[in-house]
């Protein structure tokens, strides 16, 4: 005999999306520098430009993607529009 369940685990368990959460105090601090300090350095075109040439075939797509997913989620959970922006250029470029 299955069991039914009442409620789907989606409810429960649902974690809200970065845009929704406006973070403040130190940990925000602490993590906006990273945005800051790291990632509006990163020369974006370069980075780009790595992955397309592939000039090291080891682990090009890995840097790229690893890169770009870290940056993406910052730039969600802090609402940087600097980053938001140099990102896009990025995708665009890459496109």
């Amino acid at each position: 005999m299955q069991t039914q369940i009442a409620t789907p685990t989606s409810e429960l368990f649902s974690a809200p999306h970065l845009s929704d959460i406006h973070p403040k105090g130190e940990i925000f601090s602490r993590i906006d520098a990273i945005c800051q300090q790291f990632f509006s350095r990163i020369d974006w075109k370069a980075a780009a430009d790595f992955f397309v040439e592939q000039k090291d075939q080891f682990a090009a797509g890995e840097f790229w993607g690893k890169l770009m997913r870290a940056a993406t989620v910052i730039c969600g959970f802090t609402h940087h529009p600097e980053l938001r922006k140099r990102l896009d250029e990025a995708v665009n470029y890459l496109l």
